[in-house]
């Protein structure tokens, strides 16, 4: 197992590096109240925030259930007039706009860490919580979180959160930048491209005795081996088209030209747009074997770069906090499509070789028997 470093990511994967060299001197103290379910979520940006702050500075809870008697320090935080819990609703003060100076003396600062609904749980099911005033965020900032994703462009990660808030009430406009914030996530995602690409190539190099023929027809060979990213399978679908890589990927990768052909989608739609061979995209799937595999959604993170003379389009599932009712959320281990020219030379037409790599774990309760025959005939 990698050794796990300050930033609570395995070494390879390391955000350290791009932390500040000494933590930020503030004198609001964070109280992050956290979800069970955060813990185990390596996405988590908790770590980062605490990375960031003098020991002290970022004192974290986890439960679901908190109260007098068995947190009294968080309950006589709670009923400290020198504290803010940051919450947003109807009964919410915007923060930006409160005239005051708040580290004389120093105040403390409520936030909950988890998703959405986990969140207003919390907050709802325990009364202390109403004890301090209540604020929020009212800034048009846009989360530049970009590997975990948020239900809507306005929702901000709790590292954002935390940094956006110290930022107005140390009246420090750069303690933002101090935390990281678009270097971390731009570390990611070139991190994320690396590993993807590196995957696959990894995949493509396998040699044919690796593989066992699955499906084959006229035109396309479709193989698979045992996954070592999950317990399904790795399948490997390959054939000829009539066209260069530069068109073919088009209709590969997110865009316009993917709901022509691809019947499986039933709808697709950019989550977030990070720059031009990299975005975000959720998209629906229908039933499989007459209704055996019900529709799925998936949200996958997307990258393109060259690839010898072609194109490799990969992509890998992420974390998104906002779930569609009655859908069974998928989930995509790396996958791509290589797509080099060959041939074509004689008669001056393009063709190229299209070699897919797919791992889906469906979820949910279906037989693998069947995942098994929907994907080799999918594919």
């Amino acid at each position: 197992m990698d050794d796990i470093c300050t930033c609570s990511r395995p070494e390879k994967v390391c955000l350290c590096p791009f932390l500040p060299a000494d933590p930020l001197e503030v004198s609001t103290c964070l109280y992050i109240v956290q979800h069970p379910a955060e813990e185990s979520r390596v996405l988590r940006t908790v770590p980062l925030l605490a990375a960031c702050l003098p020991k002290g500075k970022c004192k974290v809870l986890v439960g679901r259930r908190f109260n007098e008697e068995r947190h009294p320090e968080l309950a006589s935080v709670c009923k400290d007039s020198h504290t803010l819990i940051l919450y947003p609703g109807s009964d919410a003060e915007n923060l930006e706009e409160l005239d005051k100076d708040f580290t004389t003396p120093p105040h403390n600062v409520i936030i909950i860490d988890g998703t959405w609904s986990q969140a207003k749980d919390i907050f709802l099911r325990n009364s202390i919580f109403r004890l301090p005033k209540q604020v929020q965020l009212n800034s048009a900032t846009c989360s530049q979180y970009v590997i975990r994703t948020q239900p809507t462009n306005m929702c901000l990660s709790t590292l954002e959160c935390a940094a956006v808030t110290l930022s107005i009430m140390e009246r420090n406009q750069a303690i933002p930048e101090h935390y990281g914030i678009k270097m971390g996530s731009l570390q990611e995602v070139n991190e994320l491209r690396t590993r993807l690409e590196n995957t696959l190539i990894s995949y493509h190099n396998l040699g044919e005795n690796e593989w066992r023929l699955a499906k084959k027809s006229k035109d396309v060979k479709v193989w698979r081996k045992q996954s070592v990213e999950f317990s399904g399978f790795l399948y490997k679908a390959q054939g000829v088209v009539q066209e260069n890589p530069n068109r073919i990927v088009d209709y590969i990768r997110p865009g316009p030209y993917r709901l022509e052909w691809d019947s499986l989608m039933t709808s697709m739609d950019i989550v977030k747009t990070i720059d031009k061979v990299c975005c975000v995209m959720r998209y629906m799937t229908a039933g499989q074997l007459w209704n055996i595999i019900a529709p799925r959604e998936f949200v996958d993170f997307s990258y393109t770069t060259d690839y010898q003379n072609g194109l490799l389009s990969c992509g890998v599932s992420v974390s998104h906090d906002e779930y569609r009712q009655s859908c069974v959320r998928g989930f995509n281990h790396p996958c791509g499509w290589f797509c080099v020219p060959v041939g074509g030379e004689g008669d001056g037409a393009p063709q190229s070789l299209l070699t897919g790599y797919i791992q889906t774990d469906l979820r949910g309760m279906i037989p693998q028997s069947a995942v098994d025959t929907a994907m080799a005939s999918s594919l």
